[in-house]
């Protein structure tokens, strides 16, 4: 995993092999206003997860200089921006 710290992020994009104990209760706490909350919350989200161990690698470059296809591309913006690339590709 390198220099990855957020276990919740590595979990959900399938860079470990096993959900550990505490990520539930966590994650539930840290984004709930309450324990019944975290638990709806933590429902909905555990499902949305890639299959753990199922990413190999990530590799993070800028479009212009990538050597190889890639499977997704993330685009980040302002919301003027966000806007601009919407309208482009619709």
């Amino acid at each position: 995993m390198g220099d990855m710290y957020c276990l919740g992020g590595a979990v959900t994009i399938g860079l470990l092999d096993e959900l550990p104990e505490f990520l539930p209760q966590t994650m539930s706490s840290r984004n709930a206003k309450n324990e019944e909350a975290g638990k709806i919350i933590w429902e909905g989200v555990k499902n949305k997860f890639l299959p753990l161990k199922g990413t190999q690698a990530i590799l993070i470059s800028p479009l212009g200089r990538i050597r190889f296809e890639p499977d997704t591309i993330v685009m980040y913006g302002t919301p003027t921006q966000v806007a601009r690339m919407v309208k482009a590709f619709t």
